[in-house]
């Protein structure tokens, strides 16, 4: 079992002050009490889509090698990455292992959001406080979770389909650490790589959007594990 006490390499605890962190947008990063929440921009630096290259990022910047990663959707390439960097890879199916997990805590969960649903079955009311809860549990005292969103619908901006779960964690004692932007190109020279992106959306229908990002949400326990 890994060592829970082991702080991660790029830590993204309460040490910082407003000028690490940007303005707030939409009121995404506001909580009462806490500091403004840094933004940080990952950009695309494999050849494929994207994917392998986020799932490296993630496990270098929010484990150390030794420490368990919970996946929750058990995906490929974080499973490649986190093998392949030296951590302790379970997925979410591993049920019965997760009872030994729960007494140490684990360092690294990763969630898609929304969560995958049934075919048939409703939305939960209460989805976003049992996620919430679910990962409050499970974490360690200097764990991360990592919550990957899939692409809202035309005309939802991120801090809306973010908004309600950033408040049912910090219900929980979950805090709000840290927001990344995976861009799906890389850079040439000191600008963006468009080879590849849709040409200009002149003309395009109302609410047409390209996503040409993911959106990451960095939480982690406030005050250790049972505060």
């Amino acid at each position: 079992m890994s060592d829970t006490n082991q702080q991660p390499a790029n830590p993204t605890g309460d040490e910082r002050s407003p000028a690490t962190g940007g303005a707030p947008v939409g009121g995404i990063d506001v909580v009462p009490g806490d500091p403004p929440v840094p933004l940080s921009v990952w950009y695309r630096a494999d050849p494929g889509d994207g994917r392998g290259d986020q799932a490296r990022q993630i496990i270098d910047s929010y484990s150390n090698p030794g420490q368990v990663v919970l996946d929750f959707d058990a995906d490929a390439h974080l499973h490649a990455a986190a093998v392949a960097s030296g951590r302790v890879y379970l997925s979410l199916p591993r049920i019965r292992i997760l009872i030994d997990v729960a007494e140490a805590g684990v360092d690294l969960i990763v969630a898609r959001w929304p969560r995958p649903r049934s075919y048939g079955r409703a939305a939960s009311s209460t989805a976003e406080h049992d996620l919430a809860l679910a990962l409050r549990s499970l974490l360690g005292a200097y764990g991360h979770a990592v919550i990957a969103f899939d692409p809202p619908p035309p005309g939802v901006l991120h801090a809306a389909q973010a908004a309600p779960l950033i408040d049912a964690a910090a219900q929980v004692g979950l805090g709000h650490r840290q927001d990344v932007i995976h861009l799906d190109t890389g850079l040439r020279g000191d600008v963006l790589d468009t080879t590849g992106l849709p040409p200009d959306t002149q003309g395009r229908p109302p609410g047409w959007q390209y996503q040409a990002h993911r959106h990451l949400l960095v939480l982690s326990p406030r005050a250790g594990r049972h505060a």
